[in-house]
């Protein structure tokens, strides 16, 4: 049986970047809040710049994330398969993945809010996929902006605005909502590389900006600036610069005394009443099984997380998992692509000098996002979210001449490729991330071949099957990602011609009921 602990008005099963903002507000609110989370409470002295650690290994995802890596397939017609050695998309921590976040911190375009209707509205009826279901949201950018702009202030995030209250400004992004007042903090240092893709984009005839970026530029309350130390994405930092909710949210919930923590703890099930009604959360810490009784249970695990725990949660009021007696849970998948589309370039005789600085250091450009564009006999709506990073990691690029080389060539010794540039500090990815529209039969469901290593329930399986709209995206962004002029551009290009999207650490719209 059980221990049966001291009821509470709110669990939340997760404490990452949704549970640990939503903390704080509903301790501040005078309500009695208990947090479930599978890693353990971190410092800074956590955070080593070691990249096979944090980047390859995924470090922090050992206690969850990497016992449960879900299985992809393009379609229904093949198994699903998951890589060899992969890691999970997320890490747990109190904290959660927003401790080793990107750092690139968007607003949505006031489009994204109407994509269904303006969709129709500029190209027919027929624009939207019949077996799309997406809808527009219930409410729009205006009404969403104050949050967003809370936000903002309370982390310090770094950015140029490009349009204050309707005054445009061709420093930041043109195409962004109208917003009520400036960035906090001004943008992280430009490098010679950011100089380059901005000069790139501007030859083009595109509106590039730096990026905004969830990593403090100077002091700010009290916290420290960024010190553009070269390890920043997928890991923590050092100094506590970067904006996450274990430093910016869950203390401020904590000084409240309405917030109690159990880390290094597994949530098994949702539980419910005799109504069908959530009652709390049976979860596991150590050896002992515990029941936290609750009046709301606020799920905020990550999709794959998510849709695991509601079906994992039978009952005689839900048999197929909560909330799922219509079976929409997992169905209407949809995921952002992260840096899923792109191309390589070569910059002869130009040393980028990329091992140092911050993800959050990048030129970034909306032109070819949402509507921005005309995609008329595209085959396809909304568009890409285009940026161009300085840093990398040394793994990244290969020291050695002749071999592995992100631009290709003849094979070497080995079956390494042979490398075709004088140095692969000269080469640079430059990433995208389509976004896409929800389908019927893109969905996450159970993949019985599959169990986790903790306590052997199923894995989630994805199936991303609107492929046909989601590749031509994806190879068109690839492709008009040309060139720029020579003077400020690759010498060569080589796209990315992949179509299959992986799982996601920008995954959403899995759960209807």
């Amino acid at each position: 049986m059980p221990e049966m602990l001291k009821p509470a008005d709110v669990v939340v099963i997760g404490l990452g970047a949704a549970g640990g903002t939503a903390v704080w507000p509903l301790a501040e609110a005078g309500m009695k809040v208990v947090a479930i989370e599978a890693g353990p409470h971190v410092t800074v002295r956590d955070h080593p710049f070691d990249e096979i650690r944090n980047d390859i290994r995924d470090s922090w995802g050992r206690f969850k994330a990497n016992l449960e890596v879900p299985t992809t397939r393009p379609n229904a017609r093949v198994q699903a398969t998951r890589p060899l050695g992969a890691v999970g998309p997320m890490m747990n921590a109190v904290g959660g993945t927003s401790i080793h976040w990107m750092t690139q911190s968007w607003r949505f375009l006031p489009w994204n809010f109407k994509l269904v209707s303006e969709s129709k509205k500029r190209y027919g009826p027929s624009a939207i996929p019949k077996d799309s279901t997406s809808i527009d949201w219930p409410f729009d950018y205006n009404e969403l902006e104050p949050y967003y702009d809370k936000h903002e202030y309370l982390a310090g995030v770094s950015g140029q605005h490009g349009n204050l209250k309707g005054s445009i400004d061709p420093r930041g992004n043109i195409f962004e909502g109208p917003r009520n007042r400036r960035y906090p903090n001004p943008p992280l240092r430009r490098t010679g590389f950011t100089d380059l893709t901005h000069a790139g984009a501007k030859a083009l005839g595109w509106h590039p900006y730096p990026g905004p970026a969830g990593i403090r530029s100077q002091t700010y309350h009290g916290k420290s600036e960024c010190s553009y130390c070269g390890f920043c994405g997928w890991t923590g930092c050092w100094t506590n610069a970067k904006v996450s909710t274990n430093v910016d949210y869950i203390p401020l919930a904590m000084k409240t005394k309405n917030l109690k923590i159990f880390d290094l703890a597994h949530a098994l099930s949702i539980e419910v009443d005799d109504q069908g009604r959530a009652s709390g959360v049976l979860f596991l810490k150590g050896k002992r099984e515990y029941f936290q009784p609750a009046k709301v249970v606020v799920l905020a695990g990550y999709t794959y997380g998510n849709i695991r725990m509601l079906l994992t949660s039978t009952s005689k009021a839900f048999p197929k998992g909560l909330s799922n007696n219509h079976g929409q849970v997992g169905k209407h998948y949809i995921a952002h692509g992260l840096g899923s589309a792109g191309a390589t370039g070569w910059f002869p005789g130009k040393r980028l000098n990329r091992y140092s600085g911050s993800l959050g250091q990048f030129t970034a450009f909306d032109d070819l996002d949402a509507d921005n564009f005309d995609h008329t006999g595209l085959g396809f709506v909304v568009g890409v979210c285009a940026a161009r990073p300085w840093r990398a990691n040394p793994s990244a690029l290969p020291t050695r001449r002749r071999r592995a080389s992100p631009v290709g060539g003849r094979a070497g010794r080995r079956g390494w490729p042979r490398m075709p540039t004088p140095s692969p500090a000269s080469a640079r990815s430059s990433r995208c991330s389509p976004t896409r529209t929800t389908s019927s039969t893109s969905i996450q469901e159970w993949q019985i071949r599959w169990v986790d290593r903790f306590c052997g329930s199923p894995t989630i399986s994805t199936t991303t099957s609107s492929a046909s709209r989601t590749t031509s995206r994806r190879r068109w962004s690839s492709g008009s990602r040309r060139p720029v002029p020579p003077r400020s551009g690759p010498r060569r290009k080589v796209p990315d011609r992949s179509a299959h999207m992986p799982s996601a650490a920008h995954a959403w719209a899995t759960i209807r009921t």
